[in-house]
C-alpha cells in the first residue's frame, strides 16, 4: 500500500513537471516572439519611445526659432493674430452700437415730452445727459477691450518663457545646430557648429536634410525642415551630465534585450526537461490511466453544474489577473507567482476535464442522471413541481392560516368579554361571521365537489362510462372533474373503437371465407362433373371454360389480398418519376374502352389536353385508376352517368370519379376503405372488396390523399396528387 502511494506521488509530481516545463516553454517562447525586435541593436531608435520623445523635442524648437522667430519684436497685434483681433473689435464695435440704441432709446420719449411742452432748457439737459451717458459708456467699453488684448498678450508671453525655459532645461537632452540657408542665421545650443568627433561619439546623430526610409518619422521631419531652407543637426550627446529621457529608454530596451537572451536558454532548458519527462513517462506508463481514473472519479463527487463551474471560475481568475508578459519582469513580486500559477492550475484542470467530459459523453445515461441529480436540476424540478401546484399551495395556506387564525381570535373573544373590551369582542365577532359566511361554505363547496369527483371515479372503475361528474366553478377541482369526464369519454371512444374493429374483423373473415369459398365451391362441383364419362365433348369443353373463369377469379381475389396485404404493411417499392397524368388517365380509360361500350352508363370524361406533371410510381398510380374506373362499372347504377374530372392547382392534380351507386350505402364513407368491403351487401357482383382499399394504400404511400363523399346513393372519390 505504502509503494502505491508512493507511486500516485510520483506520478503527480511527474505530471506537474510536464505541464509546468511544458508552460513556462509556452510562455517564454510568446515572450521572446513579442520581443523579437529587441535583438536588433538600434531597435530603440526606430520605436515609438524615441518617435515621441523627438517630436516633443523637435515641436519645441521650431515654436521657439521658426513658428515664433524674433517674437521679441511682436507687436500686441502679432501676438494677439490679425484674425482674432479683428473678430475682437467687431464685437466690440457691436456692444458700443447697442450701448448707443438703448441710450436713445432710453431718452427718445423724454426728449419728445419735453419738446412738446416747449420747455427748451429741459431738452438741452437731456441731450447734454444722454451724451455724457454715452461717452462713459463706450470708455467702459473701449478699456474691457483693452483689458482683453493685454490678457491675450500676457498668455501669450507665458507660454513662450515656459516652452523657451523647458527647451533650455532639455538642453542636456538633446544637441541641436540649424542653418537658414537663405538668410545664414543658426539656431543652435552647441557653442560652434559640431565636428566629425562629436557627431561620432554621440549616442546618435541626424543629418539633415538626409534620407531615413526606414524611419517615417524622420523623414517627415526632414522634409518639414528643408520646406523651411533649414539644414543642420540633431544629436543626442553621449556626455552623462544631468538628466536624460534618451539614455534612460535606451538603457531600459539593453535590460529587455539581456534579459531576453536569458530566455533563451531558459525556454531550452524548458523544452528540454518537458521532453525528457514525457519520454521518460512514456516509456515507463507512468501516470497514464488509474491517476486520471481516480480523479475523475473523485470529480463526479461534485454536481456537475457546480463541478464545470471550478474551470470557469479559475478561467476568469487567469484571464483577470494572470499577464504573461509580467512573469518575466524585475523586480521579482508575488504576481509574477500568481501569473504562473494560475495557468498552471488551469491547464492541469483542463487535461482533467477533458478526460471527464469525454467519459461523460461515451455515457449518456450518467450525463442525463448527473444533470437530474444537478443544483440547477433539483432547483429546477422544485419550482416546476411548485408552480404546477402553487395554486393548490396557495390556497391550502391560506385555509390553514385562516383557521389557526380563528383560535387566536376565540382567545382573544374570550379576554375581551372577561375585561369588557367593546370594540376588541366587535372585531373578534365579525371575524367569526367572516369565517361562517365565506370560509365555512367555501369549503363545504370544495367537500361537495371532491365527493361529486369520488361518486364518478368509483362509476367509471365499476364501468358506467356514461356517469358524468356535474361541477360548476373553477379552480383546481373543476379541472380535475373535466379530466375526469374527459377520461370517461375518452374510454367510451375507445370502447366503440374496438366493438367497431371486432365487428369489422368479423366481417373481414365472413367475407374473405364467403368470396374464397364460392369459386372454390363451384371448381370443386365441376371437376366433379367432368369425373363422369358419359359427358359429350360439347359439355366438356363448356364445363372447362365455367372452371377457367373459376380459377381466375379464385387468382384475382388471391393477387389482391396478397397486393392489399403489402400496402398495409408498406413493403412496398415505389419507382417514382415525373409522370403525366393526363396522359396515363387516357390509357386507363382505353383499356376500359371495350367494357365501357358494352356497359349501359355514359361516361363524362373532362381531361385538359395539356399535360399535368406529378411525381409518382406510373404502374401504381395505373393500378389506383383500374380500380375506380373498375368500381364504377361494377357498381353504379345502369343507365346513369359517371363523371371523371382531372384538374390541376399550384401543389396538386386532382382526379374525381362521380357515379350513382345501383346498391344503397347505409354506412359510413369510411368503411369502403377496409378490406372486403363492397357496396352489393349480397356479394353477387365481381368486386372483391379490396379495390378501395389497395388504391388508397396507393395514394398514401406517394404522399396524395384519397378521399370518399357519400350523399345518399351518391358516390364520389376524389385523389390528391402532389406535384
Amino acid at each position: 500500500m505504502a509503494t502505491k502511494s508512493k507511486n500516485n506521488r510520483f506520478s503527480y509530481a511527474a505530471w506537474l513537471l510536464l505541464t509546468s516545463c511544458s508552460l513556462l516553454a509556452v510562455l517564454t517562447a510568446w515572450d521572446i516572439f513579442q520581443h523579437r525586435a529587441l535583438f536588433h541593436k538600434d531597435f530603440y531608435f526606430h520605436s515609438q519611445a524615441f518617435q515621441n520623445q523627438l517630436s516633443t523635442h523637435y515641436n519645441l524648437i521650431k515654436y521657439i526659432h521658426v513658428t515664433h522667430k524674433n517674437y521679441s519684436e511682436w507687436t500686441a497685434a502679432d501676438k494677439i493674430g490679425q484674425d482674432r483681433l479683428t473678430r475682437m473689435e467687431q464685437h466690440y464695435s457691436s456692444l458700443r452700437k447697442q450701448k448707443e440704441n438703448e441710450l436713445a432709446g432710453e431718452y427718445r420719449e423724454k426728449r419728445t415730452e419735453a419738446r412738446s411742452k416747449g420747455a427748451a432748457e429741459e431738452l438741452a439737459r437731456l441731450e447734454q445727459e444722454e451724451t455724457q451717458k454715452a461717452v462713459e459708456a463706450l470708455r467702459l467699453i473701449d478699456q474691457q477691450l483693452e483689458k482683453e488684448k493685454q490678457r491675450i498678450v500676457d498668455y501669450q508671453d507665458g507660454e513662450y518663457r515656459d516652452i523657451r525655459r523647458s527647451l533650455e532645461q532639455r538642453s542636456q537632452s538633446l544637441h541641436y545646430y540649424l542653418k537658414d540657408r537663405l538668410s545664414g542665421e543658426v539656431y543652435t545650443n552647441l557653442p560652434s557648429a559640431p565636428n566629425g568627433a562629436q557627431l561620432k561619439a554621440s549616442l546618435y546623430a541626424m543629418s539633415f536634410p538626409g534620407s531615413y526610409p526606414q524611419q517615417p518619422f524622420l523623414q517627415a521631419i526632414g522634409n518639414e525642415l528643408k520646406q523651411r531652407q533649414l539644414e543642420g543637426w540633431l544629436i543626442i550627446p553621449s556626455t552623462d551630465t544631468g538628466y536624460n529621457q534618451f539614455r534612460v529608454d535606451i538603457a531600459y530596451y539593453d535590460s529587455v534585450r539581456e534579459r531576453l537572451m536569458k530566455e533563451l536558454i531558459l525556454l531550452a532548458a524548458a523544452v528540454l526537461i518537458a521532453v525528457s519527462t514525457y519520454l521518460y513517462m512514456r516509456k515507463t506508463g507512468l501516470g497514464q490511466q488509474n491517476e486520471t481514473e481516480r480523479l475523475s472519479q473523485r470529480l463526479e463527487q461534485i454536481p456537475i453544474d457546480l463541478r464545470y463551474a471550478i474551470p470557469l471560475v479559475m478561467a476568469a481568475l487567469t484571464f483577470g489577473l494572470a499577464s504573461p508578459s509580467a512573469i518575466f519582469r524585475l523586480p521579482v513580486s508575488g504576481m509574477q507567482l500568481v501569473s504562473f500559477l494560475l495557468p498552471l492550475l488551469m491547464i492541469l484542470c483542463l487535461l482533467l476535464y477533458t478526460r471527464h467530459t469525454r467519459d461523460l459523453l461515451r455515457n449518456r445515461e450518467e450525463l442525463n442522471r448527473q444533470c437530474k441529480a444537478s443544483l440547477t436540476g433539483r432547483a429546477f424540478e422544485l419550482v416546476r413541481s411548485s408552480l404546477a401546484y402553487k395554486k393548490i399551495m396557495y390556497k391550502a395556506a391560506l385555509l390553514f392560516i385562516l383557521t389557526a387564525l380563528l383560535g387566536f381570535i376565540a382567545v382573544l373573544l374570550i379576554i375581551a368579554l372577561d375585561d369588557g373590551a367593546g370594540g376588541l369582542a366587535a372585531i373578534c365577532s365579525l371575524y367569526f361571521g367572516f369565517y361562517l359566511l365565506i370560509v365555512v361554505p367555501y369549503v363545504m363547496k370544495r367537500i361537495a365537489a371532491l365527493h361529486a369527483i369520488f361518486t364518478g371515479a368509483e362509476a367509471v372503475a365499476a364501468g358506467d362510462l356514461h356517469h358524468t361528474v356535474k361541477f360548476s366553478g373553477s379552480g383546481n377541482l373543476q379541472q380535475l372533474a373535466h379530466h375526469l369526464n374527459s377520461m370517461q369519454h375518452g374510454f367510451r371512444k375507445a370502447l366503440d373503437s374496438q366493438m367497431r374493429s371486432e365487428r369489422l374483423k368479423a366481417e373481414l373473415i365472413t367475407n374473405v371465407s364467403h368470396d374464397l369459398k364460392t369459386p372454390l365451391t363451384s371448381i370443386i362441383n365441376y371437376i366433379n362433373l367432368l369425373k363422369n364419362e358419359e359427358l359429350t365433348q360439347e359439355q366438356t369443353v363448356r364445363y372447362i371454360e365455367v372452371l377457367d373463369r373459376k380459377t381466375d377469379r379464385l387468382k384475382v381475389l388471391i393477387e389482391d389480398l396478397f397486393e392489399a396485404s403489402k400496402m398495409a404493411s408498406g413493403a412496398v417499392e415505389l419507382q417514382l418519376e415525373k409522370v403525366n397524368v393526363s396522359s396515363l388517365l387516357s390509357q386507363a380509360l382505353a383499356e376500359f374502352s371495350d367494357r365501357i361500350a358494352a356497359s349501359n352508363l355514359t361516361f363524362k370524361v373532362q381531361v385538359p389536353d395539356h399535360k399535368m406533371y406529378a411525381t409518382l410510381d406510373g404502374k401504381k398510380t395505373w393500378r389506383v385508376f383500374e380500380n375506380l374506373i373498375g368500381n364504377a362499372l361494377k357498381y353504379a347504377m345502369p343507365n346513369t352517368r359517371v363523371h371523371l374530372t382531372l384538374e390541376e392547382t399550384d401543389t396538386s392534380v386532382l382526379f374525381t370519379i362521380k357515379n350513382v351507386s345501383a346498391y344503397p350505402i347505409d354506412f359510413e364513407a369510411e368503411e369502403l376503405f377496409e378490406r372486403f368491403k363492397r357496396g352489393d351487401q349480397s356479394r353477387h357482383t365481381e368486386g372483391s372488396g379490396l379495390g378501395l382499399a389497395i388504391a388508397k394504400s396507393i395514394v398514401d404511400l406517394q404522399g396524395g390523399r384519397l378521399t370518399i363523399e357519400l350523399d345518399g346513393d351518391y358516390f364520389k372519390a376524389i385523389v390528391q396528387f402532389l406535384k
